[in-house]
């Protein structure tokens, strides 16, 4: 199925700019503010593959702007609204590049960060007795995964 979505940035009034993410697509606003559009782009390995999965633009905004709002009351952030399923609407900020993987089992780089670090012997691509979680930063938008170091 083709991705039902455009493939040009449309024009917004007050638009100021444009970037295009690997599954976002993002309008700056004249007024400090922003438009942020999620597309049913599907990134692996930092790579937008060809095809795309319908409407995991709107599961993708859903998610988002739901854990935005519950967690609103313990750190402010960027999310006015969500006024469609694809669409937020916000103040621009500045980002903290941190990613969080969850990964059910161990295998390529996951496995190399974990080797001797789990308290049971794994082998890898180990699978159901493992569920992981791994914080990565980026040095820029366009890097890839770094992982930060466990303190």
């Amino acid at each position: 199925m083709p991705n039902s979505f455009p493939q040009a940035p449309i024009q917004l009034p007050g638009m100021t700019g444009f970037y295009r993410g690997k599954v976002r697509d993002v309008y700056f606003l004249e007024d400090g503010r922003l438009v942020m559009v999620a597309s049913d782009r599907i990134s692996a390995f930092d790579v937008v593959l060809p095809a795309a999965i319908p409407r995991k633009g709107e599961v993708l905004n859903r998610t988002a702007a739901y854990f935005l709002e519950k967690t609103r009351d313990l750190v402010p952030n960027w999310l006015i609204s969500s006024p469609h399923p694809r669409v937020s609407y916000g103040y621009r900020a500045e980002p903290v590049a941190v990613e969080m993987v969850v990964r059910g089992y161990l295998s390529g780089h996951a496995w190399r960060c974990y080797q001797g670090r789990c308290p049971d012997p794994l082998r890898g691509s180990a699978t159901g007795r493992f569920a992981g979680v791994r914080f990565v930063g980026f040095a820029d938008h366009h890097a890839h995964h770094q992982s930060i170091p466990r303190p």
